[in-house]
């Protein structure tokens, strides 16, 4: 006479009956493998180590997309940012430390002295041009032109120092999310 255990399946909670004497055993509804431990007359169920081996195999393809997705949105976000910083007037971006670039000229001899101060990182450069007067008339255009150039050229200077601030910040976020990916690939179980 078989001597049976009514348990229930550790993966799906579905009946199980099975044969004490035997020590594995298969669900009829999850299809999984159990194995059968007495202690002291207590019986308990464990799944078998495959549905471990699927169990950690599926965390591990979680963690793996979860990382592939991560870099993904980081990868959007840069370009959404990038694009957003390009759309942005030049004349709404302020310098580093808060102040206008100061641009004055000036009447020396028979010439315009024209002094533009740019601010830089960590100096402050100053320009000094000086353009013979052709005419009263053509030399105020010349030297509104050329001060509007110069303060073009400072507007998007800052504004590529910006996106290469950026930049250097989504680079390293992407290759820490990269090398954890990489990590994922080598060791598949952690």
């Amino acid at each position: 006479m078989k001597t049976f255990v009514a348990l229930n399946c550790p993966a799906c909670a579905g009946p199980l009956r099975i044969d004490i004497r035997s020590i594995e055993a298969r669900c009829d509804f999850c299809d999984a493998e159990t194995t059968l431990h007495s202690i002291d007359g207590v019986y308990a169920l464990h799944l078998a180590s495959r549905l471990r081996d699927e169990h950690q195999g599926l965390q591990h393809e979680l963690r793996m997309i979860r990382v592939q997705n991560a870099v993904r949105t980081l990868d959007q976000k840069w370009e959404v940012a990038v694009r957003d910083l390009l759309k942005s007037s030049p004349l709404r971006i302020k310098s580093n430390n808060g102040k206008d670039e100061s641009t004055g000229a000036a009447m020396v001899g028979g010439s315009v002295m024209l002094v533009i101060y740019v601010s830089m990182p960590a100096t402050l450069a100053l320009l000094t041009l000086h353009i013979p007067i052709l005419s009263g008339t053509l030399a105020a255009a010349a030297i509104l032109i050329l001060v509007l150039e110069i303060r073009q050229l400072a507007v998007y200077r800052r504004l590529l120092l910006k996106r290469d601030r950026m930049e250097v910040a989504y680079q390293a976020r992407r290759k820490r999310l990269m090398q954890r990916l990489n990590n994922l690939h080598r060791n598949p179980v952690s």
